[in-house]
């Protein structure tokens, strides 16, 4: 008799000095209570990074010790930090790696709001549409998305702002895992969708 082994959903969560402290802390809180194996990853040289509001966070590698290829998903979170996630040549690979079309496992970026900038800038959003805050609509252009406040467009799931960041980790749950899966995490945390 076969056990039904459950695949292990793996995200690494992109860090830099200045990224906004709750679009980091509330997703990965809620992939983690999800059971998704969230690992730090800093684009420093150091473990240790001081976010947007003062929190130090410790990291579990460094972006020049990673290998990204061993992740279902890579997060951006936002805040005027993520603006450095485009000037990391090793992330920048990783990225366009993970939005190729040839893949045998699927993989995710997940970027919310301001982070979807550095998709545009890297040319990841052709024919993809992306929710961000509407401050950064002229930097997305046409790949901006005024109606939605999580959007998944095709391998690319994206959250317009920090007010947003539940919805975004249960949306996110249930693509990567299942509805109920996603469902259950809303009912852990007495969120009502």
């Amino acid at each position: 008799m076969k056990k039904n082994i459950k695949r292990q959903i793996r995200i690494a969560a992109i860090v830099a000095t200045g990224v906004d402290d709750l679009e980091l802390i509330i997703p990965t809180d809620l992939w983690r209570r999800a059971r998704f194996i969230v690992d730090y990853i800093s684009i420093e040289k150091k473990n240790s990074v001081t976010l947007a509001q003062g929190t130090s966070i410790k990291c579990s590698l460094t972006i020049d010790k990673s290998n990204l290829m061993q992740y279902n998903a890579i997060y951006l979170p936002g805040g005027l930090g993520s603006k450095r996630f485009g000037d990391d040549q090793k992330l920048t690979h990783y990225l366009s790696k993970f939005n190729e079309k040839d893949q045998t496992t699927p993989r995710y970026i997940l970027a919310i709001n301001e982070s979807p900038i550095i998709l545009k800038n890297l040319g990841l959003l052709e024919g993809k549409k992306v929710a961000a805050s509407k401050e950064h609509k002229d930097a997305i252009g046409s790949n901006f998305d005024s109606k939605t406040n999580v959007l998944l467009s095709d391998n690319i799931i994206t959250a317009r702002a920090t007010g947003h960041a539940i919805d975004f980790a249960i949306e996110t749950v249930k693509i990567l895992a299942s509805k109920k899966e996603a469902d259950d995490l809303a009912k852990m945390i007495s969120y009502e969708r």
